[in-house]
């Protein structure tokens, strides 16, 4: 059964829609970690620990799995859900710089230094953090 919606697109392309972009995250990350694997020989050389937000974590599961076949190392998905996402970030930015910390965020952290005082900062304490 089709159910227009009003605009003219019915639930199913909706949904279609919808699905792809909670997908166009995940695939961001897996191609970046593809690339910074290649880049960097040896890595890496002891488990993973994956930090995620607020919210299910069947997404940051899934890559994990992917991550440990691809890497050969077993990745921990540590969920730090609270305060908007400001812990699961601070965790993260306060991480030995070794690159063996991961952060999987939402959008929130682009907008949170201008509501709130942060004890971090996303440009200086994220990005290429190994040495």
């Amino acid at each position: 059964m089709k159910t227009d919606t009003p605009g003219g697109n019915n639930i199913a392309d909706l949904r279609e829609t919808a699905r792809r972009r909670r997908a166009a995250p995940a695939l961001v990350v897996l191609s970046l970690a593809a690339t910074g694997a290649a880049l960097a020989q040896g890595y890496p050389t002891k488990p993973i620990r994956f930090v995620t937000t607020s919210g299910p974590d069947v997404v940051p599961r899934l890559l994990g799995q992917k991550f440990t076949a691809a890497w050969g190392q077993q990745v921990l998905v540590d969920p730090q859900a609270d305060g908007g996402g400001t812990v699961s970030a601070t965790v993260v930015a306060k991480a030995p710089p070794d690159g063996h910390t991961l952060l999987l965020a939402t959008g929130a952290h682009t907008i949170s230094p201008s509501f709130y005082k942060l004890p971090y900062d996303m440009a200086r304490d994220s990005g290429a953090k190994a040495e």
